[in-house]
């Protein structure tokens, strides 16, 4: 098959991933996950500093030669894979955030990317990449695109977020079998030394613990947003990696460079499931952590913003705009539970006199007699 069906094909199963991914979630809690901006900036400092800095010093730790060397840092270098939502979305971390990181990556990509390659590769071997634009912009272009149509369709059509999120994974699964097939043609990569797998492997690893370690302490986010920074920080975009290489090293050389983002890919394959499976029993991602394994994978979990209208002025001063907001989490289901009166009633603020506008009950007397509240008092 022509090199150039090839490309497109990949293009398209990227396509029918990002739209199926982000158009499985709810358009208003991606929008909320903007509007926090902490887990946004948390996960793009993780993703764009201390991963590409964990390659650099990987490089320079196990004195990879040049080609190796500039690859590692190449592909520390370029977040923005779209696997990462696909990741989130099948162990149930916070998927909205996923796909808002992203959207955020992929765009500073354009500008940070380049520089953190002739940053770091110059600092560790003196070297000047040159990267072919085209080239490097198409993926941008189209997972803007798909982001965008994907929001679109969850937002006008909700009912349709079931059948996206299954079309997302079934394009992630043949993209996988597609990047294995293709990558078959390439040159073996279990010819190389002990230290080739050890410094490919090393960022990888560290950057899930340590990344999921400093956005827990921050204490500004939640489990599975953590969860889902930590996939972000760890999961990069090797195809565009792939992509440098090939623009930037001679046949021969660019043959054996391929060789980095393969192997780290194989990695991510590797540590990916195993710290959602570790999240998951952990409960610190949205599926409960006794739940089958088939629920887990194969139903949907992610939180789903609705607002209740409230009943007019009740005489205490509540009215319209005391709107109560419920996260409902369910198996989108048609026997999803929906919140009785009673779990409505008991996270109301009014309820007992607690809020903290209503009038408190008299304290007891000097002589230790309670005394009765009178009828004007609220109790």
């Amino acid at each position: 098959m022509p090199d150039a069906l090839l490309a497109a094909l990949a293009q398209f199963l990227l396509f029918l991933l990002l739209v199926g991914l982000s158009g499985s979630v709810d358009a208003a809690v991606v929008k909320q996950r903007f509007h926090g901006k902490c887990g946004i900036i948390l996960g793009l400092c993780c993703q764009f500093v201390i991963l590409p800095f964990l390659g650099f010093c990987a490089s320079k730790a196990f004195n990879l030669e040049p080609i190796f060397g500039v690859m590692l840092i190449t592909v520390t270098s370029s977040p923005g894979g779209a696997y990462s939502n696909w990741w989130c979305s099948l162990f149930n971390a916070d998927l909205a955030l996923s796909i808002a990181m992203t959207s955020c990556s992929t765009f500073l990509s354009c500008a940070l990317t380049p520089l953190n390659l002739y940053l770091y590769s110059y600092f560790a071997y003196s070297a000047n990449l040159k990267i072919e634009w085209w080239s490097f912009l198409q993926p941008v272009l189209v997972a803007a695109a798909a982001i965008g149509c994907g929001l679109a369709l969850s937002f006008l059509a909700p009912k349709a977020r079931r059948p996206c999120g299954l079309v997302g994974n079934i394009a992630g699964v043949l993209l996988i079998v597609f990047n294995a097939a293709v990558s078959s043609r390439d040159d073996p990569i279990w010819d190389k030394d002990a230290k080739f797998y050890g410094a490919v492997a090393l960022p990888c690893i560290c950057s899930v613990v340590l990344a999921f370690c400093i956005t827990k302490v921050s204490g500004r986010v939640s489990a599975p947003e953590a969860v889902a920074i930590a996939i972000e920080t760890c999961y990069q975009n090797t195809g565009l990696a792939l992509t440098i290489a090939l623009s930037s090293f001679e046949p021969r050389d660019a043959s054996r460079a391929s060789g980095v983002p393969l192997f780290y890919s194989l990695v991510q394959v590797i540590v990916m499931p195993v710290f959602l499976l570790f999240a998951w029993k952990t409960g610190m991602t949205y599926a409960p952590a006794n739940d089958s394994f088939h629920r887990v994978l194969f139903g949907c979990h992610q939180p789903v913003s609705k607002v209740e209208e409230t009943q007019p002025d009740d005489g205490i001063g509540r009215s319209v705009s005391d709107a109560v907001i419920v996260v409902r989490i369910g198996n989108g289901s048609k026997d999803a539970k929906e919140p009785s009166q009673n779990d409505i009633e008991n996270t109301d603020p009014w309820k007992g006199g607690s809020h903290p506008l209503a009038k408190q009950s008299p304290s007891p007397s000097e002589d230790g007699q309670k005394r009765e509240p009178m009828e004007n008092e609220l109790t």
